[in-house]
């Protein structure tokens, strides 16, 4: 099984020429009577190995994550990546030696800023901490980004950014109740940052592609979350929100078709739930009930996902629709 990267990096080779990429990518589509565009690939798995190689550096990476020493688990980190990323390529093991590296890094920001009690310093301190922790492990994410380009880095970069400055925020001014409205307005622009990544590439035939997915799986959560905290829905939630909630949902569902991304239906899949479930009245049947109705609506979106696009982003004016993946793009 050969994917994306796979294809991208026999043509920067020279294997295959950018033309004899193309044909094959169109052949595929056509094999499995979907738009190549419409597939949003993005590598996790290239086999068994990767599975296998992940649980190997796990019991590896034990050993100095156990020596508590930080900046030791991120040195393991890098020192492996520079063969399992950029020479190998694999991509579980080179999300897990991410994760553990900003990890690692941001553990040891924290011991270095502040090694004494959490409570020794005032609410001001506290915030300057996590503003230099959060600092510090993007500057390091960055560098990692730039060595090693695993797409999900730069999700991890926005999430790091956001993380650092909300926690600054709450303990600066714990009685603000700014969190849900930052978070908010966070996943906004990363939402924004992701579509500069996925208008760079509409055909979703590099690594931005991958870049712009990891940004949207961060930000849609985000958002979801967010919208549903603002209305008031944690505090009181009651059967009268369930049409709001429905609609706020369908209004994501059409958000996601226009920009062919469908992490933003699954970040708010529970609160349609329940909103569909409220609507049909008894707590257990009417769970059931509306589990079964939107699955079956998501399952049939999923499998004519190419149909349901051509029909929204036809009502789009022309100079958006031409910025955005293809609704439809069939061989000649």
């Amino acid at each position: 099984m050969y994917s994306e990267s796979d294809i991208d990096s026999a043509v920067a080779a020279g294997i295959l020429t950018p033309e004899t990429a193309a044909v094959l990518r169109e052949h595929v589509a056509l094999k499995r009577r979907m738009p190549a565009a419409d597939e949003e690939h993005f590598r996790l798995l290239g086999g068994f190995n990767d599975i296998f190689v992940a649980l190997a550096l796990a019991l590896v990476l034990v050993f100095p994550i156990a020596l508590g020493q930080g900046f030791l688990v991120a040195a393991a980190c890098w020192g492996l990546a520079e063969f399992i990323t950029r020479a190998r390529r694999l991509a579980l093991p080179s999300i897990l030696l991410l994760l553990v590296f900003v990890g690692s890094i941001w553990f040891e920001a924290l011991q270095q800023i502040n090694p004494g009690p959490a409570g020794s310093i005032s609410p001001a301190g506290r915030a300057g901490e996590a503003t230099g922790a959060a600092a510090l492990t993007f500057a390091a994410t960055f560098l990692y980004w730039w060595r090693f380009r695993v797409p999900m880095a730069q999700a991890v970069m926005a999430g790091v950014a956001l993380g650092g400055l909300v926690l600054a925020v709450s303990d600066y001014a714990p009685d603000a109740n700014l969190t849900w409205p930052l978070l908010g307005v966070g996943g906004l622009a990363i939402f924004a940052y992701a579509m500069h990544w996925d208008l760079a590439d509409r055909d979703r035939r590099t690594h931005r592609a991958d870049v712009a997915f990891w940004l949207h799986l961060l930000a849609a959560p985000l958002i979801a979350h967010s919208v549903f905290s603002q209305i008031g829905l944690f505090e009181a939630a009651t059967p009268a929100w369930a049409p709001l909630v429905l609609l706020i949902y369908i209004f994501f569902a059409l958000v996601a078709l226009v920009v062919d991304r469908r992490a933003i239906l699954v970040s708010g899949l529970g609160y349609a739930v329940a909103a569909v479930s409220g609507l049909m009245g008894d707590v257990g049947a009417g769970l059931i009930g509306g589990t079964f109705l939107l699955g079956g609506t998501l399952l049939v979106l999923g499998l004519f996902w190419p149909n349901a696009r051509a029909a929204v982003i036809i009502y789009l004016p022309d100079a958006l629709s031409k910025r955005l993946p293809p609704a439809d793009r069939r061989p000649a």
